[in-house]
């Protein structure tokens, strides 16, 4: 097996993972402002769980137009080449984090507020549903002659939680260091803007990536894909919907637990913001370690077994998450959530390698970037339609606890029958 440079995979690693490190970043903040600031900033006061339910449902709509994003972004990816369209996801969803950023308060605009972030947010989608699958893409076809692509690709997994870990810190010092009507006013948008602005420079960094090996091939050969959507749809239809179905209960799970979801229940319980930032930031640490843990064992007893072990221990860790933190000690607090990180990223350290895996160069970039953002629907559906109808019919969050186990046993159902009939990809080659 072909042995990689260390500091060109460094190169390879951190100039593909820019975006998604960002896009979780982004996540974060945004959790943060929909769950504590949007809900009296932009909708009309004395609505008190309808409010709160509709920032919610507007944080999660980013899940509907990244499919978009995926199938436009990977068209093109595999016609004219990844690294071009790598550069214009990342400038399209700086967009939608200036815009959001910009918007004016409720007291100034009125309804206009509410439907600006929401269109905001839906452009921001477009742009992120086309980056994973571009990223994963490139970096799987440059090491595509090793043995360790679950573990390399890893670390572009790993820099989802690194990307939540900014944030809390981002979060930690502006609520340290400005008051809460300072922080509620501007601390948001600067820390929206930080994030806008380190996508654009990761947008012109990106030139200086080489374009991927098997797509220079592909274009020497003169084999690239006419129509890849299409092609790719007729022939892997049936295994971009079991993929993408196989990891929806990682980023949901994430979303209607522990973010924001999370943050709300930990706030509603009266709990002091350093023991709230405490578990965020256990939570985030586990996320990494589970990551680069999955990745590695990914490689050694196969990218399937992984997920379903993952599965099995987010729906234990799910089910214990808020009794541990209803206790409201740090300790319990932070075990929680960094069991509860732990479980489902050690299923996503091999998704990267496990999708890509599963396509042929011709259509890798649609095909991956499309299944991912499969998943993204079923996120959607359940954070902005099942977990805000629960919020309101419990009548807040401590009540709608139940509803939230049950869909986080239903998401790990879903995914263990969705990777049963997928095949393993360990061992194949990547052409």
């Amino acid at each position: 097996m072909e042995k990689i440079p260390a500091n060109k995979l460094a190169k390879y690693i951190s100039l593909a993972s820019i975006g998604t490190l960002v896009e979780w970043y982004d996540l974060f903040v945004v959790g943060v402002a929909a769950s504590l600031i949007w809900p009296t900033l932009f909708y009309p006061k004395g609505i008190g769980a309808a409010a709160l339910a509709a920032s919610i449902s507007t944080y999660g709509s980013i899940y509907f137009t990244r499919p978009i994003g995926a199938i436009i972004f990977g068209h093109f990816g595999d016609k004219i080449g990844r690294k071009t369209m790598l550069i214009w996801t990342l400038l399209l969803s700086s967009i939608g984090m200036i815009g959001m950023a910009l918007t004016p308060p409720f007291v100034s605009i009125g309804l206009l507020a509410p439907i600006l972030i929401l269109i905001f947010r839906l452009i921001q989608g477009i742009g992120l549903g086309g980056e994973y699958g571009g990223a994963a893409t490139i970096l799987i076809e440059y090491t595509a002659n090793t043995n360790r692509r679950a573990y390399y690709s890893s670390f572009l997994q790993a820099t989802v939680p690194l990307g939540a870990l900014f944030a809390i810190l981002g979060l930690f010092l502006g609520r340290t260091y400005m008051t809460a009507a300072e922080f509620a006013t501007i601390g948001w948008r600067i820390l929206l803007g930080i994030g806008a602005v380190a996508l654009i420079i990761g947008g012109f960094i990106r030139y200086v990536l080489m374009e991927s090996p098997l797509f220079q091939e592909l274009l020497k050969k003169k084999e690239i894909e006419k129509a890849p959507v299409t092609t790719v749809l007729k022939e892997k239809w049936k295994t971009m919907i079991l993929l993408g179905l196989s990891w929806a209960y990682i980023v949901t799970i994430f979303a209607i637990i522990y973010f924001p979801t999370g943050l709300s229940y930990m706030a509603s319980l009266k709990i002091s913001l350093g023991i709230i930032y405490s578990g965020l930031f256990a939570g985030a640490i586990g996320g990494i370690i589970g990551n680069i843990v999955g990745g590695r064992l990914g490689d050694i007893i196969g990218r399937k077994k992984v997920m379903i072990i993952s599965a099995i221990l987010t729906a234990i860790f799910s089910y214990s998450y808020f009794p541990l933190v209803g206790i409201k000690i740090a300790t319990s607090i932070i075990l929680a959530n960094f069991l509860l990180n732990f479980s489902y990223f050690l299923g996503y350290g091999v998704v990267a390698a496990f999708f890509t895996e599963h396509f042929l160069t011709k259509y890798r970039y649609t095909g991956a970037g499309f299944s991912y953002q499969i998943a993204a629907i079923v996120t959607g559906i359940y954070t902005s339609l099942l977990l805000p109808t629960a919020i309101v019919v419990s009548r807040g969050i401590i009540s709608a606890v139940p509803y939230i186990i049950v869909m986080s046993i239903s998401l790990v159902i879903i995914a263990i029958l969705s990777l049963i009939p997928l095949k393993e990809t360990k061992n194949i080659s990547i052409s």
